[in-house]
């Protein structure tokens, strides 16, 4: 039997309009999606975007290329082991990134590069560098460590070679 309903724009017969109607199938797919995707922004909000102390080396060095403090201090614990030429004592993370400021200023950076990279037994990460500048050649040291689920730099070298 075949039902047409008639109204004043189309005409619709059951059997078409039963191509239209949701289902059960139907909402178990769009279930199964939204879950999929759901399970994907827990993953990658434990896992953090990608900001694992890896990341975090790599855009510190990315940083200190650039000779950006900001990027660099951006990633600075609230207190930093700092020694650089002239300076060597605990400061907040304001006064090291201006006093990197400062010594990036004094000696534009030609070029940084990553020459050995670690991990402690407490989950530490550490990295030393060469950087080359206009003026002199350092030796760059800094260590990583984990705090409230933020990779922070706790301590930077920068030394003459």
């Amino acid at each position: 039997m075949n039902i047409v309903i008639k109204s004043q724009r189309h005409s619709v017969t059951e059997s078409q309009s039963a191509r239209f109607k949701k289902r059960p199938e139907d909402r178990i797919c769009k279930f199964s999606g939204f879950s999929v995707i759901l399970l994907l922004l827990v993953f990658y909000s434990f896992r953090g975007f990608g900001s694992g102390p890896d990341e975090t080396v790599k855009l510190i060095a990315a940083g200190i290329q650039a000779g950006n403090a900001a990027a660099v201090s951006k990633h600075f614990n609230t207190m930093v082991d700092l020694s650089l030429p002239g300076y060597e004592d605990t400061y907040s993370k304001t006064q090291a990134g201006q006093i990197l400021k400062d010594f990036f200023a004094q000696n534009p950076v030609q070029k940084f590069k990553i020459t050995k990279q670690g991990a402690s037994e407490d989950g530490s990460q550490y990295a030393i560098g060469e950087l080359e500048t206009s003026k002199k050649n350092y030796r760059v040291y800094f260590l990583i460590k984990a705090v409230g689920g933020n990779n922070l730099v706790h301590q930077l070298q920068i030394q003459e070679n």
